[in-house]
This record gives structure tokens, sequence and C-alpha cells, in this order.
């Protein structure tokens, strides 16, 4: 590991003893679970992402990788209809979700969420071309990475899908044709 990830492992879990902290005496002070949940929410500062995956251990693997980065992942969802669910409910900063995945597809998923509120969601797919891409543009996904693709640029992904805001574009970090030339 290098140093750089061994200071974000550290403020990660000086964040999460904080948290803890506050927790603690929040209910040593009587606070209804409603009440301490909102504070904690208020006090950890790290972006919430929501990870929407079919694969358990791709979706653990991803999950293990934007948390050592410094991300609270706050939901994990199996399928489209749960990751609509989960993001209604804790409403992520952002959303990595798969293109196939049972119920419901992810780009249908993608649909209904940004129906309901803005959130950049970055697409992890098989394909870079196509009715797939299509029909994401037409979604509003933010960015889209394929598969296979690097640890970081999951998080490079993310980051840049967070930090444009909701792009109305389809925005690619996986390398074109014409760079690999």
């Amino acid at each position: 590991m290098t140093g750089r990830n061994d200071h974000v492992l550290r403020r990660v879990g000086a964040a999460e003893y904080q948290l803890r902290l506050l927790v603690e005496s929040m209910v040593a002070a009587g606070r209804d679970e409603e009440e301490i949940a909102s504070a904690v929410r208020a006090a950890d500062d790290r972006p919430r992402v929501l990870v929407a995956e079919d694969e358990t251990l791709v979706r653990m693997d991803i999950g293990t990788v934007l948390q050592a980065a410094g991300f609270d992942v706050c939901a994990e969802a199996a399928d489209g209809h749960e990751a609509v669910a989960l993001a209604l409910e804790h409403e992520p900063d952002a959303i990595l979700m798969d293109a196939n995945m049972p119920r419901l597809d992810g780009v249908a998923a993608a649909e209904a969420i940004l129906a309901a509120r803005h959130v950049p969601i970055v697409m992890l797919t098989g394909y870079d071309y196509g009715e797939l891409i299509d029909r994401a543009l037409a979604a509003g996904i933010s960015h889209y990475l394929v598969k296979p693709f690097a640890e970081r640029e999951i998080v490079a992904t993310l980051e840049a899908a967070m930090s444009s805001g909701i792009a109305r574009g389809l925005n690619s970090r996986h390398p074109s044709k014409e760079d690999e030339a």
C-alpha cells in the first residue's frame, strides 16, 4: 500500500471513531434513533455512494475499493428494483450501477431514480457501443465504465461524475479505440 492510501485509511478510521463517539453520547443522552441517524449523516462528510451490482463478489470488491478511497458505501443493491428503492431511501451523493441486473436493468433503474432526484450515476457495462449506450445517454447517465476496469478507474470516474454534477451527456473513462492505437 502506498503512503497516500495509508493516510486515507487513517482519515477514514478517525472519522469512523468520531462518529462512534457521537452515537455513544447521543444514546447516553437518551436521543431517539431517527435523531441519531440524522446527526450521523450530518457529521459524516464522506461522499455517500450506492453500489448496485448483481454479482456479489464484484459488489464487495467495489465497496472495498470505495471505502479505502474515502467514500461511504451507504447501501448495496443486487438488482434494479432494490437499487431504485435504496437510492430513494438513502439519497446517495452518487451511484455506481451495473447495466445488466435481474428484475430491472441498470438503465431502467437509472431512469426511475433520475425521475425522482438528480444524482450522478456511473454505469458499469460490458459494452461501449450500441443500443445500451444509446439508452444510457437518453436516461441521463453521467459516466460509464467498461468491464473489466482497474480499481483506480472506479475512483477516478466516480470523482469525475461527482465533480461534474449531473451531465446530460455520456462521458467514458474507458479508453477509446483511438487512444489504444
